[in-house]
């Protein structure tokens, strides 16, 4: 990889992970902090917005890659953890 591709490279994980921060993060924050304050409503809402924002970052992330996903490319090695 080139330096300029390393660049790139570099300024697209960058604006992803802010795409991230911004969208799902400060959702899943709110949502916390909604819940705490006992406004269920709001809680959900903002829940449902980071899971929409979740879905459209991977959909985007999943586009830019060459290969078509097939069924099971998602699957993970091991369950998830919910403690």
């Amino acid at each position: 990889m080139t330096a300029p591709d390393n660049r790139r490279s570099a300024a697209t994980r960058r604006r992803q992970a802010l795409d991230l921060q911004d969208n799902v993060v400060q959702a899943l924050a709110t949502a916390k902090l909604s819940f705490e304050m006992g406004d269920r409503a709001k809680g959900m809402a903002a829940l449902e917005a980071s899971l929409a924002a979740a879905k459209t970052i991977l959909s985007d992330l999943l586009d830019e890659d060459p290969e078509p996903v097939r069924a099971g490319d998602l699957r993970r090695e091991t369950p998830a953890q919910i403690d």
